[in-house]
C-alpha cells in the first residue's frame, strides 16, 4: 500500500509504500489498492518514484547516448561541426581579402585541416582522461 509521505531522494521526488522490497526488485511496479500502477520501486526502504515523476525522467533519459562509444562519437560530430562553422567563414573571408581566385576551395581545405586537428585533439583527450562531458 502506498503511504502519503513524499520525500526527495537524490533530487528525485519519491513516495513511500508498505510492501517489502528485496535487493534486485528495483523497477518493479507498485500497485495501489485498486490494482493500478502508482509508482516504480527504485530505492530500498519502501521508496519508489511515482508515475507522474517518472515520465519526465524517462523523456530526458532518451536524449542521452546509450553507450560510452555513442557519447564519444556524438562529441566528435559536435566538435567537427563547430569547427567547420567557425573556421569555414573566416578562411573564406581571408581568401577573398587576399585576392585568391578560389576562396571556396581555400575555405574547404582549411576546414578539413581544422576538423582533422580537432579530431586528433579529441582522440588524445579520450586517451588521456576518458570521455569528455563538455562541448
Amino acid at each position: 500500500m502506498i503511504t502519503g509521505d513524499r520525500i526527495e531522494v537524490r533530487g528525485i521526488d519519491t513516495v513511500g509504500f508498505t510492501a517489502a522490497i528485496a535487493p534486485g526488485s528495483s523497477g518493479s511496479p507498485v500497485f495501489d489498492s485498486r490494482g493500478r500502477v502508482r509508482a516504480v520501486a527504485t530505492f530500498g526502504g519502501g521508496r519508489g518514484v511515482p508515475i507522474e515523476a517518472l515520465v519526465p525522467l524517462l523523456d530526458s533519459a532518451e536524449s542521452y547516448p546509450a553507450t560510452k562509444a555513442g557519447a564519444e562519437w556524438r562529441l566528435r560530430i559536435r566538435r567537427s561541426l563547430f569547427t567547420v562553422l567557425a573556421v569555414g567563414p573566416i578562411a573564406w573571408f581571408l581568401a577573398r581579402r587576399s585576392g585568391r581566385n578560389a576562396p571556396v576551395s581555400t575555405a574547404l581545405r582549411w576546414s578539413i585541416g581544422a576538423v582533422v586537428a580537432t579530431l586528433l585533439l579529441t582522440q588524445a583527450q579520450f586517451a588521456m582522461s576518458g570521455p569528455a562531458h563538455f562541448l
